[in-house]
């Protein structure tokens, strides 16, 4: 609109208007609900991974999504672990979802809004599990040779 602008979800004003820094977020107004799959991947050594920020019925429910082009690769079945290979059941696939998160979600305490990394071995057919309040999937790592020739390790 020419006249009215938005400023948030749910929040609008007239065009401008001057609203002091933190108005908006004072009001108290949450997003909406943002997709449950946040990102996907393959890793160096082969292995799929899924990175989801989990909702209510995914906590409820224990199924999260696959992505249609990662659906193909996959097979049916995989044993679930965490990281250090602590057995949380068997995780099933078929067709756009993925199911079985039920025994970890209890087991771990996991909330809506928490993240989900599941990361598939396509060989060994075992689906390891992260999770935290932050996105557990792996970033980049830097050799040192690298941090020695940044900018900031000069500092």
């Amino acid at each position: 609109s020419p006249v009215i602008a938005r400023l948030a979800h749910g929040v609008y004003a007239l065009r401008g208007m001057t609203i002091q820094p933190g108005v908006i977020e004072s009001l108290g107004i949450h997003k909406p609900r943002g997709k449950l799959l946040q990102d996907y991947g393959w890793t160096p050594n082969g292995t799929i991974w899924l990175g989801y920020r989990l909702t209510a019925s995914s906590i409820t429910s224990g199924v999260v999504s696959m992505p249609a082009s990662m659906a193909s690769f996959v097979g049916p079945e995989y044993s679930l672990a965490d990281p250090q290979g602590v057995p949380l059941g068997r995780l099933a696939t078929g067709g756009n979802a993925v199911w079985g998160l039920s025994q970890l979600i209890s087991r771990r305490g996991i909330e809506a809004g928490d993240y989900l990394q599941l990361t598939l071995d396509l060989q060994e057919r075992v689906a390891q599990a992260r999770w935290g309040p932050e996105p557990p999937w792996e970033v980049p790592h830097t050799s040192e040779a690298d941090v020695e020739s940044s900018p900031a390790a000069a500092d």
